[in-house]
């Protein structure tokens, strides 16, 4: 049986954000580390809790905000592309 087209965007756009999620919880690690900083000082600095930090990284937390995304440009020295580069 065909499916219709909601239900394959709706799995295509679900699978794309985990996608997404995942490199953007990679890149933080890394810049995190590169910059020689704990998860609880990142959360520190953008006025969070180190639970996020370590959610964000491993890729499970969903609802980040936008604000979030711009708090952690901000603290990195960095733009979004470099956060949600695949390479």
């Amino acid at each position: 049986m065909m499916k219709n087209f909601d239900e394959i965007c709706s799995k295509q756009a679900t699978i794309c954000t985990c996608d997404n999620l995942k490199i953007l919880g990679k890149n933080i690690k890394k810049i995190r580390e590169e910059n020689k900083l704990t998860q609880s000082d990142v959360a520190f600095y953008i006025f969070s809790d180190k639970s996020l930090i370590s959610a964000l990284e491993r890729g499970v937390y969903k609802n980040i905000t936008l604000f979030t995304v711009v708090k952690l440009m901000m603290l990195f020295g960095t733009n979004i592309e470099d956060l949600f580069n695949a390479n």
